[in-house]
């Protein structure tokens, strides 16, 4: 593991990055920085658009630059980090209009994944839902505790009917993107109740969203499961437009445009 310091003003990632584990072995150190580094991202601690410099990783880290370019290839290919030629490795903008792409690709996905697993839906796959049911509605040690634990929980809701579809490209697809909403949704605090006075509302609150479409599920009722699951993503897309763009929060959202063509080819 790594731990970031982000003491110095110089934001330089040598002084982000210092290797706990002596013992780790070059062929895992790649890896390594890549998580770390998408820690640093998704805490904040490396900010939208700030460039990351490969040989000052290396340098900090007292290795070669062969394991770091490996770790921004990694973050490169799930959506964290751009190269751009001559100018270097740089973290994603994470844009209003990026966020409207994630979640209508989100929908599109998980519409997808939807069609492909309720008709040969078993009662032991609903029994997966339900566990993540029940601790969303956990308190007050439960997810509600913590705006990480909130998104991480939710995100695993969404994970199932992947896992379940069995369509190997389409859980890839969702693995990349998943990242990236993780990072949109835990920096703007959409799914933190801020009104909520205590865990258990909060908790509360989390079971009252999710269970309508897990009920959607067990009926086995695809036009249903399809119109909630699009509007969920719909309400996520919009509140997090809110925290990025105030102006735009209100408009037509990019789920709505795909999914629930009011004004087909009018999209924010």
């Amino acid at each position: 593991m790594f731990e970031f310091d982000l003491g110095s003003p110089s934001r330089s990632l040598g002084d982000h990055l210092t290797l706990r584990d002596g013992r780790t072995t070059v062929a895992g150190l790649g890896q390594q920085i890549a998580l770390a580094l998408e820690e640093a991202i998704l805490v904040g601690r490396l900010t939208s658009g700030e460039r990351i410099v490969e040989s000052e990783v290396a340098a900090d880290m007292g290795t070669s630059n062969g394991p770091v370019r490996e770790a921004f290839h990694e973050l490169e290919n799930l959506g964290l980090v751009v190269s751009v030629p001559r100018r270097g490795t740089f973290v994603t903008e994470f844009t209003a209009r990026l966020a409207r792409e994630v979640f209508s690709l989100r929908a599109l996905l998980e519409v997808a994944a939807l069609r492909l697993t309720l008709g040969g839906l078993r009662d032991c796959d609903l029994e997966r839902y339900d566990e993540v049911i029940d601790q969303m509605g956990r308190y007050p040690e439960g997810p509600a505790s913590s705006p990480r634990l909130l998104v991480d929980w939710d995100l695993r809701f969404h994970d199932i009917i992947f896992d379940l579809c069995e369509h190997r490209l389409l859980g890839q697809s969702w693995r990349r993107l998943r990242v990236q909403a993780r990072v949109l949704l835990l920096a703007n605090g959409v799914l933190w109740n801020a009104e909520a006075r205590t865990a258990r509302e909060r908790a509360d609150g989390m079971v009252e969203v999710h269970l309508p479409l897990v009920e959607s599920i067990r009926a086995r009722d695809l036009a249903s499961a399809e119109r909630l699951f699009a509007d969920h993503l719909a309400e996520g897309e919009r509140r997090i437009i809110r925290k990025m763009a105030p102006g735009e929060g209100e408009r037509l959202t990019r789920v709505e445009a795909l999914l629930n063509p009011i004004n087909p080819g009018t999209y924010p």
